[in-house]
């Protein structure tokens, strides 16, 4: 395993998501050549046993598992695209028409390509990440972004994952993964699971004072990990998180009158 100590969001730090973007382009760029699969994981990721089966193509070019409980968020099939999804669209230059459509066990109403983007297989020699990239920089370049609210600010780079895509693959070279390799700890309770998941994605669930009282029980922690729990004695004090807070609006208004000047 080999790490590299780089800083690579220069352009946007006030948007701590971009890291993901422009990290996966970079590795792209460096690496891609020499591997038939890059994989991305989220740093709130926990793996319970062997996940070679993630790197099975069957002719797939990309792989990840549509989000599940963001009802703020999603855009509904038979609704046209609000402010915050046209920008999305125009990023990736795509018309709303070509935007198709998914569903999940907790979401049966279908709902327009909405991705979580904390596990992603990309197979085969493309340059994917380097597209994405391209999308993402039209879209934080585009005056629209300060229009839309924080919830929505959050998820730009997910958003823009989704429909980047749609606009780089066929239908049928997306691989539309399940639970079992990206399983939602915090939405345990409205999933409905007949074997343990590979792949957790604990999200802030590991940071609940008393959460062994309310988990599930079908897999088991690493003693090793469970000696780190509860996360939330790890958690930033408020000083810390008034001056992260106060940084992101000072980098968003900097940023703002360097975009409309």
């Amino acid at each position: 395993m080999t790490f590299w100590d780089l800083k690579l969001n220069q352009k946007w730090p006030f948007y701590a998501l971009a890291n993901k973007v422009v990290t996966c382009a970079y590795v792209e760029e460096r690496v891609g050549k020499e591997y038939d699969s890059l994989l991305f994981f989220d740093t709130d990721i926990l793996s319970t046993q062997d996940f070679n089966g993630l790197f099975s193509r069957a002719g797939y070019q990309i792989a990840a598992k549509p989000d599940d409980d963001l009802d703020n968020i999603r855009w509904l099939s038979n609704e046209p695209p609000d402010l915050f999804w046209q920008l999305i669209c125009d990023g990736c230059q795509l018309n709303p028409e070509e935007v198709w459509e998914v569903t999940n066990q907790i979401c049966e109403v279908p709902f327009k390509v909405f991705f979580n983007s904390g596990v992603i297989v990309k197979h085969g020699q493309n340059d994917f990440f380097k597209f994405w990239l391209q999308c993402f920089d039209r879209i934080m370049t585009d005056k629209r972004v300060f229009k839309i609210d924080y919830l929505h600010f959050f998820f730009l780079e997910q958003a823009s994952f989704s429909l980047t895509v749609v606009k780089y693959f066929k239908k049928n070279q997306v691989n539309l993964l399940g639970y079992k390799y990206n399983y939602p700890v915090h939405l345990h309770k409205r999933i409905k699971m007949e074997e343990p998941p590979i792949i957790i994605h604990y999200h802030d669930e590991f940071y609940a004072d008393k959460w062994t009282e309310d988990f599930p029980h079908f897999f088991s922690i690493p003693k090793e990990f469970e000696t780190m729990l509860p996360f939330s004695r790890h958690r930033k004090s408020v000083v810390a998180k008034i001056r992260q807070v106060a940084q992101f609006q000072l980098y968003k208004l900097k940023y703002k009158y360097r975009l409309l000047s």
